[in-house]
C-alpha cells in the first residue's frame, strides 16, 4: 500500500489492483456524505399525517350512531389542551365494550397522533393504551387493524424511547404476522411502515426486526403483479404497499455494523424484478437503489451478490434518471460496485456507466459532482484497459481536468484522486491524451497547494507521466515530458518542494528532481519528439523545445 493511501485518514479500506501503488477507496460512513443526516432523520422513520380517505377500501360496517358521532367531533374541535386534559375520557371510551365508542376513540387517537408539528406521543403513550392497541391490531375488522396500526406506527416515528415503547409492547410479531394475514394491502401498508420506522430507529432493532422474520414476511409483498388496465384505485393502492415495503426493506439493509448479509441478500431477486419495471414512482426507484447500495457496500463477495442478481444494467441506467431521488442513491450504488474487483468494474462499464457518471459531474448538487469524482477515480485505478475507457472519453476528461481549477477542494481532490489515478499503470496513448488535454500545467498549478493529501497525488501523477516519457528517453535520448514540465516553471517549484516538512513529499519530490538532473532536457541538438493530434510522436532535427504542441 502506497504512502499516499495511509496519509489520507477518511480511507477506511484499500484494495489493491494491478499494480501496487494504485488501490481502490472505500469511505467511512460518513466520509463523502450524499446522505445527509438530515435525510437520515427524514427518511429512517416517517409518520403518517391523517389524509381523507385513508381507512381500508374493503367494506366491514361499524356502526356509529349520531350521538356518539356528535360527542366525538366535540372532542375533535376543542383546542389541544383541552384534548389533553381529556385523555382520561378517550380511554375509557377505547376500553369500553361498545363497538363505536371503541372505533370513535381509536380514531380520535390516531388523529391526535397524527398532528404535523410536536403531536402528543408521549401523553398518549402514558395514557397506557399501548397494550389496548395491539390487542385491536388482531380483531378481525380491518378498518379497526388499520387505526391500529396507523396509531402505533405514528408512535414508533417518535424518539428513541418512544420507538422502543412500542417495539418492548410486542407490536413487532403481530406486525410481521399481519403482513402475511388475509387482510387488506392497506392494513399491510400500515404494518410495514411502522416497521419500517422501528428498523430505522437503532441498529439492535433492526436487528430485532430481521430476527423474527421481518425480511421474509415483507419479500413476498415486492411483485407488482399485472395491475396494467386493472381498477385505478386498486393500482394506486399497491403501488403505496410497495412504496412502504421497498421503503422498510431499505431501513433492514442499511445501518453500521451491517446486517447478517445472508438474511437481508433474500431480497436481491425481488428488487431485480421490481426495479425493471417502468413508470413507477421516483420514490420506488430510488429506496430500491439505497438497499443495492447497502448491499454492496463491503467485500467483494458481496459485490458479486448484488451483481449475480442481474440488477447491475438496470441500476446504471437509472443514473440517467432526471429525478435526484432516484440518480443519487444510483450512483452510491454504482460508485460502491467499482471499489471490486477489476471483473466487477467491468460490468458497469459495459453497460456505459462511464458516460452516465461522467454526466453527473455536471450536476449543479456539490455531493454528486464528488461521488462521481469518487467512481471515477476506481474505475481509474483499475486496468489499463479501464484506464483508456475513462481517458478516452473527451468529455470525461475535459470535465475532470476542469474541475482541478474550477470546483470546491473536495471535489478538486476527488478529480485529482481520479486524474493520477489514471497515469498509473495507463498505456502509452492514455498519457498522451492527459497531456494534450494540458494535465500538466494544472498538476503544477496544484503543486502550491496547502492540502497535504493533493501535493501527494499531484507529485505521483507526475511521477508516472515522467515514467511514460522515460520509455521515449531511450528512443530519442530525451525525455519530453521533463521538457514540458520545465518551460511550465514546475522544476523550481519541485526543487522547492524537497524541503517541505512531510517526509513523503520531500521524498516524492526529489524522485523528481532526479529526472530533471538526468535528463539533458536544455540540449537543442538532440532529437525530441513532438506529440501530433493522433498522439503519436513526430521527429524533427530541427527541434525547438517550445514547439511540442501537446
Amino acid at each position: 500500500m502506497s504512502s499516499r493511501d495511509k496519509q489520507d485518514s477518511r480511507k477506511k479500506e484499500f484494495k489493491k489492483s494491478l499494480d501496487s501503488e494504485t488501490a481502490r477507496r472505500k469511505r467511512e460512513e460518513n466520509s463523502i456524505g450524499i446522505r445527509k443526516n438530515a435525510r437520515e432523520e427524514l427518511m429512517s422513520k416517517r409518520r403518517g399525517i391523517a389524509q381523507p380517505n385513508a381507512s381500508p377500501s374493503t367494506s366491514y360496517q361499524i356502526i356509529v350512531p349520531p350521538e356518539v358521532q356528535e360527542q366525538f367531533q366535540k372532542y375533535e374541535n376543542e383546542t389541544m389542551e383541552n384534548k389533553i386534559k381529556n385523555l382520561p375520557g378517550l380511554v375509557t371510551a377505547l376500553n369500553s365494550n361498545d363497538q363505536a365508542y371503541v372505533y370513535s376513540s381509536l380514531v380520535q387517537f390516531r388523529k391526535l397522533l397524527s398532528i404535523h408539528a410536536y403531536p402528543p406521543i408521549d401523553q398518549v403513550i402514558e395514557c397506557g393504551i399501548i397494550p389496548k392497541l395491539n390487542q385491536l391490531l388482531q380483531c378481525n375488522n380491518p378498518k379497526v387493524q388499520f387505526e391500529s396500526a396507523w396509531a402505533l406506527t405514528n408512535i414508533a416515528s417518535g424518539n428513541n424511547r418512544q420507538t422502543q415503547t412500542v417495539m418492548e409492547s410486542g407490536s413487532v410479531p403481530i406486525f410481521i404476522q399481519l403482513l402475511c394475514a388475509d387482510t387488506t394491502d392497506e392494513v399491510k401498508e400500515q404494518c410495514a411502515w411502522a416497521l419500517g420506522n422501528i428498523a430505522g430507529d437503532t441498529v439492535d432493532s433492526r436487528n430485532y426486526l430481521l430476527k423474527h422474520g421481518a425480511m421474509n414476511a415483507l419479500i413476498p409483498l415486492l411483485h407488482y403483479g399485472e395491475v396494467n388496465g386493472a381498477n385505478p384505485t386498486h393500482t394506486e393502492r399497491k403501488i403505496g404497499l410497495i412504496q412502504n415495503v421497498v421503503w422498510t426493506i431499505s431501513n433492514l439493509c442499511r445501518g453500521k455494523p451491517q446486517p447478517d448479509f445472508s438474511v437481508v441478500s433474500q431480497c436481491l431477486p425481488a428488487i431485480n424484478e421490481l426495479i425493471r419495471i417502468d413508470n413507477l414512482p421516483s420514490e420506488i426507484y430510488g429506496d430500491l437503489c439505497w438497499a443495492l447500495s447497502y448491499l454492496c457496500d463491503g467485500p467483494n463477495t458481496k459485490i458479486q451478490a448484488v451483481i449475480d442478481s442481474g440488477v447491475v444494467p438496470r441500476l446504471v441506467k437509472l443514473l440517467e434518471f432526471p429525478d435526484s431521488i432516484v440518480f443519487t442513491p444510483a450512483l452510491r450504488a454504482v460508485g460502491n460496485i467499482v471499489t471490486g474487483e477489476s471483473s466487477q468494474t467491468q460490468i458497469v462499464i459495459d453497460n456505459n456507466g462511464v458516460e452516465l457518471i461522467t454526466r453527473l459531474l455536471a450536476v449543479q448538487k456539490k455531493s454528486i459532482r464528488k461521488e462521481s469524482c469518487w467512481a471515477l477515480s476506481n474505475i481509474t485505478a483499475g486496468e489499463p484497459s479501464q484506464i483508456d475507457v475513462v481517458v478516452s472519453n473527451p468529455k470525461t476528461v475535459t470535465t475532470l481536468i476542469s474541475l482541478l481549477s474550477h470546483s470546491e477542494h473536495d471535489i478538486k481532490r476527488e478529480a485529482c484522486w481520479a486524474l493520477s489515478n489514471s497515469t498509473n499503470n495507463s498505456s502509452t496513448k492514455s498519457i498522451q491524451t492527459l497531456v494534450r488535454h494540458n494535465i500538466l500545467k494544472h498538476f503544477i498549478d496544484l503543486l502550491n497547494s496547502q492540502d497535504l493529501v493533493i501535493l501527494k497525488i499531484v507529485l505521483e501523477g507526475l511521477i508516472n507521466i515522467i515514467k511514460e516519457g522515460e520509455k521515449t528517453k531511450t528512443k530519442t535520448g530525451v525525455n519530453p515530458y521533463v521538457n514540458l514540465i520545465s518551460e511550465m516553471q514546475g522544476e523550481s517549484i519541485i526543487y522547492d518542494l524537497q524541503e517541505h516538512q512531510s517526509k513523503d513529499v520531500y521524498k516524492k519530490a526529489f524522485e523528481l528532481i532526479e529526472f530533471f538532473e538526468s535528463s539533458d532536457y536544455s540540449d537543442s541538438e538532440n532529437s525530441e519528439p513532438n506529440i501530433n493530434q493522433n498522439g503519436q510522436y513526430e521527429f524533427s532535427s530541427n527541434y525547438n523545445s517550445n514547439s511540442i504542441n501537446i
